[in-house]
């Protein structure tokens, strides 16, 4: 919550005007189950029973030059079948976009609490701002050991002439988790940078080159994880 409203302060102060639109919708989200013998076995299997709670909004800003969306949710989980599940979990995701005549500047950011069992077989509710998380890759169930994950993504377009433009954008993702487990569950700071000039052959059509770099670098050295660094020209 604190830092979406942080990015909503500097993002007014940027544009030094209020949006001419601005609608909030509140979300309220109740599930359970209860369960005897699921799987019909003999002797009949112990009772199961979950609950999830879910409640946050969805601030929306819109003008003529400008868009905000900025969406904070806390979810509360109980899952009698898993032990140890941390039954708090939070995210807020931030997307925004400032346009003139000549340029345009975007920013996402998204910060997200949860455990790792939900983190990483993507257990958790599914995200408008960000479909694409979280991710389902790993073989090894754990529970009880909690992944923080902030990502930050501000990208910009300038037109130098007709003809000529510039672009960049640039990523951080900090991921954290209370306990690393080593070659699995590891805690890193990732960044990367790309900065391209493009050339319109037509109203449709751009030709883009530059330079992208890139930085992956574990926060526990000890554990095994390897530090890697890209540098790639398009």
């Amino acid at each position: 919550w604190a830092l979406g409203a942080v990015m909503l302060g500097g993002l007014a102060l940027s544009r030094g005007a209020v949006a001419q639109e601005v609608a909030f919708v509140p979300e309220l989200s109740v599930t359970g189950e209860y369960a005897t013998n699921r799987i019909l076995s003999h002797p009949p299997a112990p009772d199961s029973e979950d609950v999830q709670v879910s409640a946050g909004g969805d601030l929306l800003a819109h003008s003529q030059t400008s868009s905000l969306d900025l969406r904070p949710v806390l979810t509360y989980l109980y899952d009698n079948k898993i032990k140890n599940l941390n039954t708090y979990e939070a995210s807020v995701d931030f997307v925004s976009a400032y346009r003139t005549q000549k340029s345009e500047w975007d920013l996402e950011a998204e910060y997200q609490r949860q455990d790792a069992f939900d983190a990483e077989y993507g257990i958790a509710a599914y995200n408008p701002l960000n479909p694409n998380a979280p991710n389902t890759q790993g073989t090894v169930i754990i529970t009880g050991d909690t992944r923080t994950t902030i990502n930050v993504q501000p990208s910009f377009s300038y037109d130098l002439t007709q003809r000529w433009s510039l672009s960049g954008n640039a990523n951080y993702n900090g991921t954290r988790y209370s306990t690393d487990v080593p070659g699995y569950l590891v805690s890193y700071n990732s960044e990367g940078v790309e900065v391209d000039m493009g050339y319109a052959l037509s109203p449709t059509s751009t030709l883009s080159a530059g330079p992208y770099v890139s930085n992956y670098q574990p926060t526990n050295d000890n554990i095994g994880a390897i530090r890697a660094i890209t540098m790639v020209a398009n």
